[in-house]
């Protein structure tokens, strides 16, 4: 992938995760349309990567170890955190089969199943459920979209196929327009769209129009069902300006330190909220802070982890020689 769409999205994914910990910070507001955009541009991101990181032979072994060994240190430092703050708190029901669930990252299934979870554990995390079925998944819609056409075929139908279930099966949160994500992340990349060149400035100012119609349709003629195609619509601008803009240096030299604490601030973020002062906005900001460096910390640890892991594999490779 160039270099200069992989700094994009290395900054949009993050920018991304902090829009979602916003969000949640201040629930109940317009905050949900540009959440909404910001987990589809996540997806999409992730789908990307997974796809660019594996053109050509597809080994699922290699596939499935280097998903393990990525995520597997970092899901146990965290839930050991967890653990620990869960236990400070003085919190119920910490060890429950609704635990063990939420500790592999697979509370969406109690979401989308109305299973009431029991466990402080797994508090907003069906995004990282929807990304663990994508790699799942990933082998299969490797094999369809081997080619231009099936991956056009794919496209479509995920796109008729998520907008229908969008109007007809209600979960609480843009299940359907996320998964669309992955799936169009999938289709942009293997169709090879990603090296087709249009002007940022149309793709903004179509997302203008786009923020426009939703104002007019939300409060002037009061004509919500747009919302979902106006809101998918932006989220394709959203990605075609992310691949052929340039986003500052400056912007993705600040987020460097935490560009690599995904996972962890996905995962803390609704846990560290903290609320001491008058100002929300300074509760915020305070909660920021607490969040992003208990990720990197986090991360630290993890990286640690993993680096133990990998000297004592590559230690018994040279035993067995």
């Amino acid at each position: 992938m160039d270099q200069r769409i992989s700094k994009n999205f290395e900054f949009s994914k993050i920018a991304s995760i902090i829009m979602v910990a916003t969000g949640h910070f201040f629930p109940g507001n317009i905050l949900w349309v540009p959440v909404s955009i910001a987990l589809f541009v996540f997806a999409f991101s992730s789908a990307i990567f997974t796809s660019e990181k594996y053109v050509g032979e597809f080994q699922l072994g290699k596939f499935w170890y280097r998903k393990i060994v990525r995520l597997g240190p970092d899901l146990l430092v965290i839930n050991v955190f967890l653990l620990a703050l869960f236990i400070f708190q003085g919190k119920p029901d910490i060890f429950t089969v609704d635990t063990i669930i939420n500790m592999f990252g697979l509370s969406g299934f109690l979401n989308w199943f109305n299973i009431v979870n029991k466990s402080p554990f797994g508090g907003g995390l069906w995004f990282f459920t929807l990304l663990l079925i994508f790699y799942v998944a990933y082998p299969i819609l490797n094999f369809i979209s081997r080619t231009r056409i099936s991956s056009i075929v794919l496209v479509v139908v995920a796109l008729v196929a998520t907008t229908y279930f969008h109007y007809t099966i209600h979960v609480g949160h843009v299940l359907w327009l996320t998964m669309f994500g992955f799936l169009f992340g999938v289709f942009y990349s293997k169709s090879g769209m990603v090296r087709v060149k249009l002007s940022p400035a149309i793709t903004a100012a179509a997302g203008l129009l786009i923020v426009g119609l939703m104002i007019f349709c939300n409060y002037v003629v009061n004509f919500k069902e747009a919302n979902y195609p106006l809101i998918l619509a932006a989220c394709v601008l959203t990605v075609i300006w992310l691949i052929n803009a340039k986003v500052s240096s400056i912007a993705v030299a600040s987020v460097g330190p935490v560009s690599v604490c995904l996972i962890e601030i996905y995962f803390i973020h609704t846990y560290l909220f903290v609320h001491p002062f008058e100002s929300q906005l300074i509760n915020y900001l305070a909660s920021l802070a607490i969040i992003m460096s208990v990720a990197v910390l986090l991360e630290r640890v993890a990286r640690w982890v993993r680096g133990q892991l990998r000297t004592n594999e590559r230690a018994r490779a040279t035993a067995l020689r």
